[in-house]
C-alpha cells in the first residue's frame, strides 16, 4: 500500500491473487488494481499480447491517457479505472475514447464478457 506520489491519494497493490488497498483507498485505486488482476490472471495469453501491441502503438504514438502508463500491465488498468470512470462531459472514459479507442473497444468487449478473452477453468 503506498501514498501516490502524482495524486497524493493512498493506493493499493496487487500480488499474485491478492489485491491489498488501504481502508480509505479511492474507488478508482480498487478498480485500478482489479485490472491488474484481470490482465494478470484471468485474460488469455493471446489478449494480453494484443495489449501489449497497444500499449505499444499508445506509445508510439502519443495516445495514452496517464503519464503512469509505463508498461502494458499499467497501461490497462489505467485504461479500466478511465473506462469505468463515466461522470460528466470531461469524464476519463471519454478520453480513453476518444485518445485510445482500441484500448476502449478492448476493454467494453471484457466488461460484456466476450469469452474469447478469458481463459477458462481448464485452462
Amino acid at each position: 500500500v503506498y501514498l501516490d506520489q502524482i495524486s497524493n491519494q493512498v493506493g493499493g497493490t496487487y500480488h499474485e491473487s491478492l489485491i491489498l488497498c488501504a481502508d480509505d483507498a479511492s474507488v478508482r485505486t480498487i478498480q485500478h488494481e482489479m485490472f491488474h488482476f484481470v490482465h494478470d490472471q484471468l485474460l488469455k495469453e493471446t489478449a494480453r499480447m494484443d495489449i501489449e501491441r497497444m500499449f505499444e502503438y499508445a506509445q508510439d504514438y502519443e495516445k495514452l491517457v496517464d503519464n503512469r502508463q509505463i508498461n502494458s500491465g499499467e497501461y490497462f488498468a489505467f485504461g479500466g479505472e478511465y473506462f469505468l470512470t463515466k461522470r460528466l462531459l470531461l469524464s476519463p472514459e471519454r478520453k480513453l475514447r476518444k485518445r485510445d479507442p482500441q484500448l476502449h473497444a478492448l476493454i467494453a468487449r471484457m466488461m460484456e464478457g466476450e469469452e474469447e478473452l478469458f481463459i477458462t477453468p481448464s485452462e
